[in-house]
């Protein structure tokens, strides 16, 4: 659509969101009632849904927000304070590194299942998952170390010449993004019992110290805006270890 039309671009971005998100929903209820015979629901089936989604899925609102926060509230933030360029370059940064968290995820994904079986079957511990975060932190950096010894006439060839300075907010974001595999290590056993709650309190705490550290530096310059992101997913990991640690100990002890 935006290839189509010229004027009122923010509104067709948001329009063919909305086409794409009624796509996916029609064509999932379509295999739904391919795969299911009944179809029948009853009340009970409604009022058992009803309270599964409020508590189990409203406290995902808040995780999943913060990362709509984090993702985007800091365009609202400097859309004022800096020159087009700088912002061009501040914004292709974060899209080329987005690209790293969409395969993030999608092996995160992948591998739930195989981690939740683990925990079940008592094959996997959390003083592994904790091991293995730790760990994980060495090869954070390597994606951004990675994109600091590629030539910047690399990027500059596909991204075209005006996006001179863009290779310094790829390393920064790949950074932020990296940090994320830690980060879903830990979270995925607080999935595992269920605490959505203590999950959400992680999300909106790791939201606070992004919009704090951003709050700072606002006032700087654009190069450190992304250190932002940067904070607010490294400041929650502490956290997160003392929160499943809490957890499995009141495991241990309904147990």
């Amino acid at each position: 659509m935006l290839e189509f039309y010229q004027t009122d671009l923010v509104e067709k971005r948001i329009l063919a969101i909305l086409i794409s998100n009624v796509f996916v929903a029609l064509l999932s209820y379509l295999i739904y009632r391919k795969r299911v015979n009944n179809k029948k629901f009853y009340f009970l089936q409604y009022k058992t849904a009803f309270f599964y989604i409020m508590s189990f899925g409203f406290p995902m609102i808040f995780h999943h927000g913060s990362f709509f926060i984090k993702g985007q509230l800091d365009r609202i933030f400097i859309f004022h304070r800096f020159s087009e360029a700088e912002l061009g370059l501040y914004a292709m940064g974060a899209q080329i590194a987005f690209i790293l968290s969409v395969f993030i995820l999608a092996i995160n994904k992948a591998l739930v299942p195989y981690l939740f079986e683990k925990l079940k079957q008592g094959s996997v511990k959390l003083k592994d998952l904790h091991r293995w975060s730790l760990l994980l932190l060495l090869i954070v950096p390597i994606p951004s170390l990675v994109t600091l010894i590629v030539p910047e006439q690399w990027l500059l060839f596909f991204l075209g010449k005006h996006f001179i300075g863009v290779k310094y907010y790829i390393i920064v974001f790949l950074l932020a993004t990296s940090l994320t595999i830690p980060y879903l290590f830990l979270v995925n056993y607080l999935f595992y019992h269920g605490k959505t709650k203590e999950i959400s309190f992680c999300s909106v705490l790791s939201t606070m110290t992004y919009l704090g550290a951003l709050g700072g530096l606002i006032f700087t310059d654009v190069v450190y805006i992304p250190y932002a992101s940067v904070l607010g997913t490294l400041g929650i990991l502490p956290v997160l270890y003392k929160i499943t640690k809490r957890v499995e100990e009141n495991e241990y002890a309904t147990h």
